[in-house]
């Protein structure tokens, strides 16, 4: 599958996280763990679910992360050459939704063990994730936006990777149509992206249906 999210500077804007904030953070500000929770509550959600985690646990999971960053940024020293703060609230994530799965039916799911210090394979392992995160919900939409005949000839096209011949042969579309329906689908997809990061800085507008 050809890359349609955008280069990495673009990607990580919905989750940078200013030093400002996170003093407000570690100062326990409303306001600032009012933004911190519509900021990372998707992603939060998004890393439980993928480790099989329920919709409720994952709520479990939100409060439980919050709590152990509301204690370890009282004393979080701010180092972007040693640790993202991403990276930081990744391993956290992660391990809380192990200690889940492990009371729920004792999972048997690799810990990341030791400190909260960061080394850059978990910030890789985080960008991973957000990607997967973008990619599923920007598909989520645009399925949303056209009909499930277009979807199902666009997700054989591009997801599936399939001859286009063999494609037209499946749907009864026409090559042509499904040149365009292709053309227009990743269009759509180009727009839905760069729309869905920039409702994580700011989220009070929703995305809209991208025409």
């Amino acid at each position: 599958m050809q890359n349609i999210v955008p280069d990495s500077s673009s990607r990580i804007g919905g989750y940078t996280t200013r030093e400002s904030h996170l003093k407000r953070l570690g100062e326990k500000e409303e306001a600032a763990w009012n933004e911190f929770y519509t900021k990372y509550k998707a992603m939060i959600y998004a890393i439980g679910a993928s480790r099989q985690l329920a919709e409720e646990e994952c709520e479990d999971l939100m409060q439980e992360v919050a709590l152990i960053c509301s204690r370890k940024l009282q004393n979080f020293i701010y180092d972007p050459e040693r640790c993202r703060f991403r990276s930081f609230l990744f391993k956290i994530t992660t391990n809380v939704a192990f200690n889940l799965l492990r009371k729920k039916n004792k999972h048997q799911a690799e810990e990341l063990k030791g400190d909260y210090s960061v080394v850059p394979e978990l910030d890789i392992e985080f960008m991973l994730e957000y990607e997967r995160f973008l990619l599923e919900r920007s598909f989520l939409i645009l399925k949303n936006s056209i009909s499930s005949e277009s979807y199902l000839a666009f997700d054989m096209l591009f997801c599936q990777n399939m001859p286009i011949q063999e494609v037209a042969g499946k749907t009864g579309f026409s090559t042509s149509k499904l040149y365009t329906l292709k053309h227009r689908c990743l269009k759509k997809l180009k727009k839905i992206i760069p729309m869905l990061i920039k409702e994580m800085e700011t989220p009070s507008k929703t995305v809209q249906e991208a025409e």
